[in-house]
């Protein structure tokens, strides 16, 4: 549907699940393991440096068939975790995103339902025509050049006629 967006699973995300699975946060047996899984991920990588550093973990804790599994899972998933791989400016994380989902669905808990599907599909359509011509307000970081900027402008081709739409 959309050939040239990025496909990436988030970083954060993804850590937290293995610390879940690993229970750092309660017993202490993986925790030397689960910090050498945070200096994997601290920055972008190359891959042959991903690579390099991923295998040098497999080595250290062959021992520990957890830690062999979780390793094998970022093998496999490795694609999806480095989609930022060859395209500029590219989150690790996907927290941007989700502030705008949590946004929708604030909005949706006060409706508490829709009369048709007609209905619902016409509220979805004007919420988000809104939110992609409404300017940001609360960046920060770096994202705080995106204050007083739109979704829109910042996505739409710089020679696009608006009227032909309206």
């Amino acid at each position: 549907m959309y050939p040239k967006a990025v496909v990436q699973i988030c970083q954060n995300h993804f850590k937290e699940n293995i610390r879940a699975t690993l229970g750092v946060r309660t017993d202490p047996t993986y925790q030397p393991f689960m910090r050498e899984i945070e200096e994997l991920f601290a920055i972008k990588r190359s891959l042959e440096d991903f690579n390099y550093r991923a295998r040098r973990i497999v080595l250290r804790y062959q021992h520990l068939p957890l830690c062999v599994a979780v390793m094998l899972d970022i093998e496999r998933r490795k694609k999806l975790l480095l989609g930022y791989h060859g395209f500029k400016n590219v989150p690790t994380t996907t927290n941007l995103i989700e502030s705008l989902n949590s946004h929708l669905e604030g909005r949706l808990k006060t409706i508490k339902g829709f009369e048709s599907f007609k209905h619902a599909d016409s509220w979805l359509n004007g919420y988000f025509l809104r939110r992609r011509f409404l300017k940001y307000t609360d960046c920060e970081g770096k994202f705080r050049h995106l204050n007083g900027k739109t979704s829109f402008g910042e996505s739409s081709k710089c020679d696009l006629d608006l009227s032909t739409f309206f």
